[in-house]
């Protein structure tokens, strides 16, 4: 199960107050450290639901959320969708667009466009690898070390 990061652990792991910590988080990240952690959890529970290896309940359990109802509502919040559409519609292979070229799937988040413009959290349909790649440049660049146990 992920560890589910409070911003006073993250503010004491750093040695910092809880106010200072968030304040140099944002500015170097561009993003809160707790809307940070949201958006990774989403990002690791999208690509676990494309590839259909979790159930929800076990996802929910997976990303640090002690209930699937609780999971769910975070994840419509984020991505736009329940993670059972989400699954779903990640399942239906791409149809062709009138030209005879695979058309891509549609953004699954009405927030995915405020995103588009801020590369500093992870898009809608960010891949593990992709996501690894910016945690680790997130990491490199805060100042702080910021990790998701087990997910």
């Amino acid at each position: 199960m992920a560890h589910s990061w409070s911003l006073k652990e993250l503010a004491e792991i750093s040695h910092m107050s809880r106010s200072a910590f968030a304040q140099t988080f944002k500015s170097h990240v561009g993003t809160p450290p707790l809307e940070y952690l949201i958006q990774w959890h989403m990002s690791l529970a999208r690509d676990a639901l494309a590839r259909d290896t979790l159930s929800i309940s076990q996802l929910a359990r997976a990303t640090g959320y002690q209930s699937e109802s609780a999971f769910s509502t975070a994840f419509r919040r984020v991505v736009g969708s329940s993670p059972a559409q989400f699954r779903n519609q990640a399942r239906q292979p791409p149809r062709p667009a009138a030209n005879g070229s695979p058309r891509k799937r549609p953004v699954l988040s009405r927030a995915a466009h405020a995103r588009d413009e801020d590369t500093s959290t992870p898009p809608a349909d960010t891949t593990t690898s992709d996501a690894d790649t910016r945690h680790k440049r997130d990491r490199s660049t805060s100042g702080a070390a910021v990790g998701v146990d087990g997910a």
